[in-house]
């Protein structure tokens, strides 16, 4: 019995020891391997970044673009950044986010992408077309906005077919990346001024007077007024202000009016 007890403690030693091996054994395989692999994203050249090439701005300055670009990759100052380091490409977003992006204005979006066997950070901006100027009567402060009626910056007041000129009388001044009306209001403005574009009329300054009666007046050179509402789109008149247009009478006529909805008065 002394024998065979002895035999058998001698054998759950040796299997301790083999755990221990093995066990050790794995631990230092996966230390290894873990070691390799944090060489392989800190120190390998193939996440170095070497070039960073911008390309789709015309307004805004390279620099700044890059910038901004940095100051987003930045933004997260935990471990993990901090121990790749800016050099590294992996640190780098795969777009500015929205908050950033109030820094530039001009900016509508800024995206990249990845080379890493040229290793180059390739950026795509998207830069915010003037679409019309917003004059804010209060202050005589006049702005540009795009095609989604975000103020973007500063402008001129001008007037013509090419370039609005929408004078707002009724509200306090707006800053950059704001809209020119609450989004109420928004798409049927938008929606008057693609209206008013699209008849090939020649405009003055388009009057917005008084915010709370949601009206919009645009005067035709030699010609009547055309009145909007902002409660609803005006995509439905254009074809019947372009045939109104055509009729000898028109340059005598006072207004024509497209405030009631599906419906139009002419004086």
């Amino acid at each position: 019995m002394r024998i065979d007890a002895y035999v058998s403690d001698h054998k759950k030693k040796r299997k301790k020891r083999r755990a221990y091996l093995m066990g050790g054994a794995i631990f230092a395989g996966v230390f290894s391997v873990a070691i390799g692999v944090l060489w392989f994203l800190i120190r390998s050249p193939f996440f170095e970044l070497d070039h960073i090439a911008v390309s789709g701005n015309t307004v805004l300055a390279t620099d700044t673009v890059v910038a901004v670009l940095q100051s987003s990759a930045l933004a997260d100052h935990g471990f993990w950044h901090s121990m790749l380091g800016i050099k590294n490409m992996l640190i780098w977003p795969d777009r500015v986010p929205a908050e950033d992006l109030k820094f530039v204005p001009q900016a509508a979006a800024i995206v990249t992408s990845k080379d890493y066997f040229a290793n180059t950070l390739d950026v795509s901006v998207t830069e915010r077309n003037p679409y019309a100027i917003w004059c804010f009567g209060a202050n005589g402060k006049c702005y540009w906005f795009d095609d989604q009626g975000i103020i973007f910056g500063r402008a001129f007041s001008a007037e013509g077919n090419l370039i609005f000129t929408v004078r707002d009388d009724s509200q306090k001044p707006r800053g950059l990346n704001q809209t020119v009306l609450p989004a109420e209001f928004l798409p049927n403005l938008l929606s008057i001024l693609k209206t008013v574009r699209a008849s090939g009329l020649s405009v003055g300054t388009i009057e917005l007077r008084d915010l709370s009666l949601e009206e919009v007046n645009v005067p035709i050179a030699n010609g009547p007024s055309l009145l909007f509402s902002l409660r609803f789109p005006a995509d439905n008149y254009l074809a019947v202000i372009q045939s109104l247009a055509k009729q000898p009478g028109f340059s005598k006529l006072s207004y024509i009016d497209c405030r009631t909805e599906n419906r139009i008065y002419y004086k």
